[in-house]
């Protein structure tokens, strides 16, 4: 894919756990925003559901992580 040929890796973090699996089974890897939020460097949210990214996570956040929100 285009993000690997950058050298990006791509975590999809889904709630559902249909979709979690859809996602995995193409190939993305899926974990909990818990884990996540220990290793990653930019977090967006697309989902339009309140509290996906909490107080918790932005404090388990690496130095200079980006939050869009």
């Amino acid at each position: 894919t285009h993000s690997k040929d950058l050298g990006l890796e791509l975590l999809l973090l889904k709630s559902i756990p249909i979709c979690a699996l859809q996602a995995a089974m193409e190939g993305f890897e899926v974990m909990t925003m818990d884990e996540a939020a220990k290793i990653g460097d930019i977090f967006t949210t697309t989902t339009g559901c309140v509290d996906v990214i909490n107080s918790k996570h932005l404090d388990s956040m690496k130095d200079g992580a980006i939050v869009c929100n």
